[in-house]
Parts: structure tokens; C-alpha cells; sequence
């Protein structure tokens, strides 16, 4: 979990699961960087100040936190249409 140092508002993370919940909160996709010496990829968010402060959230609300509160569906959503980009080379 990064701050691009060459574009300070690209955010770039490999967690699927903190993916998802960026994606779900609404954060920008940009684009999956896929590693050639890995099969780690990285995902690259919009608004890198929107994305620390929610990994924040992510990270470290304790259990109950209406910040981290996500509808299921846009969860479940935000996983398969992440999975399906990862895996579609889009």
C-alpha cells in the first residue's frame, strides 16, 4: 500500500480484499500492473488522500464502525469485477 512517488495521487496496493473495499467505497480504478517475475499484481486507485485515509479505516476501526460499514452486494460486486479484470488482462 503506496503512494506513487512520481504521480502523488495514484494510489497503488496489491490486497484484493483492501482493493475490494476501496472499489466498493467508490474509489477509481485506474488500472491492474501485473508483475512479469510474479503472479503479484497491483492495483492502482485515483485519489491517493481518499485511499490512506480508508486503509486507515480498513486497517485499524475497531469491529462495529459505521466507516467501514460496505453493502454486501457492492462488496461482492467490487470482488468479481476485480477478479474479472485481473484475470482478463483489462
Amino acid at each position: 500500500m503506496k503512494t506513487d512517488k512520481n504521480n502523488k495521487n495514484i494510489y497503488k496496493t496489491s490486497s484484493l480484499n483492501l482493493s475490494a473495499f476501496l472499489y466498493a467505497k467508490g474509489v477509481t480504478l485506474k488500472g491492474i500492473e501485473k508483475s512479469d517475475s510474479s503472479n503479484k499484481s497491483t492495483f492502482i486507485f485515483a485519489d491517493a488522500s481518499t485511499c490512506e485515509d480508508l486503509t486507515q479505516i480498513f486497517n485499524f476501526a475497531p469491529d462495529q464502525d459505521a466507516r467501514t460499514m460496505v453493502d454486501a452486494r457492492k462488496l461482492l460486486e467490487a470482488i468479481k469485477s476485480l477478479k474479472d479484470r485481473l484475470y482478463n488482462n483489462n
